[in-house]
């Protein structure tokens, strides 16, 4: 099978969001809070997520990936306004300590279908999530990365994930590449029939999603798509946590949401 071959447009209708982590780095006052209930607008990072995805891929499905934190998220996110009549799966993973791969894996499972991923932290313009699926569209076989070419306008460069890219393809991935062209930005696509090769991967030794990535990179390929104008933050620690309030405008986010909530009531 060519995996370069177009074979007509995709439509994408499924998304996996990790959100396991234990938030080691955001204590405040000494009391350790989980990030993805940090808020924006008056929303949480995880409405913040879905939302976005619904208003800017129409996804209609979410599995959200739980870990650490599992009740107080679980109760945010069934008490929440903004996502009442989205179709909202939460799976806890138990190995969640052990990487974000093995969060990836555990939403895949059970699902053949086509699906965007991300993580809970990071936060992406309507635009990014826009022009990231037209570049899915122009080979919707083969998996593929967002990623940010403007590399010395990283806020943590130390921090982000780097990508060697070699003809449109990725060749290496990793926070200690040497050599890199690309920033791996958080958003990913996987083609229908993913789920087997991503278990493969977990099963083989790979813990984090780099590494997942890195071992489908040896087999049909992994696509790397660069945006020239990705507006987006990853959410790591508190500097990055008000770098992002200063990259996205509270009231931008709050019109996001209600659009989203409209939208919802329409589509019932």
């Amino acid at each position: 099978m060519d995996l370069f071959e177009k074979r007509g447009e995709v439509t994408v209708q499924n998304a996996i969001i990790l959100a396991a982590g234990n938030s080691e780095r955001f204590k405040i006052n000494g009391e350790l809070l989980p990030k993805v209930l940090f808020q924006i607008g008056g929303f949480s990072l995880l409405e913040i997520a879905i939302t976005n995805l619904f208003l800017a891929l129409d996804i209609k499905n979410f599995n959200i990936v739980l870990g650490a934190h599992y009740e107080m998220i679980t109760e945010h996110l069934t008490k929440s306004q903004a996502l009442k009549n989205l179709n909202i799966n939460i799976l806890f993973c138990n190995d969640y300590n052990l990487g974000n791969g093995l969060s990836l894996e555990s939403g895949t499972r059970n699902l053949g279908a086509s699906f965007m991923l991300t993580m809970c932290d990071h936060l992406f313009s309507q635009k990014t999530y826009k022009a990231f699926y037209s570049g899915v569209q122009e080979t919707p076989l083969m998996p593929a990365l967002a990623c940010d070419p403007k590399i010395n306008d990283i806020f943590d460069l130390d921090d982000a994930t780097k990508v060697r890219s070699d003809r449109g393809l990725i060749a290496e991935i990793g926070k200690e590449l040497d050599q890199y062209d690309l920033i791996d930005i958080g958003l990913f696509y996987f083609p229908s029939g993913s789920g087997s090769e991503i278990s493969r991967r977990v099963k083989d030794g790979a813990t984090s999603i780099s590494q997942v990535v890195q071992g489908l990179v040896k087999g049909e390929g992994f696509r790397s798509v660069p945006l020239q104008e990705a507006k987006w933050q990853d959410i790591d620690d508190l500097p990055m946590w008000e770098n992002a309030k200063k990259l996205f405008d509270e009231s931008e986010i709050i019109g996001h949401i209600a659009s989203a909530v409209s939208r919802q009531k329409v589509s019932l």
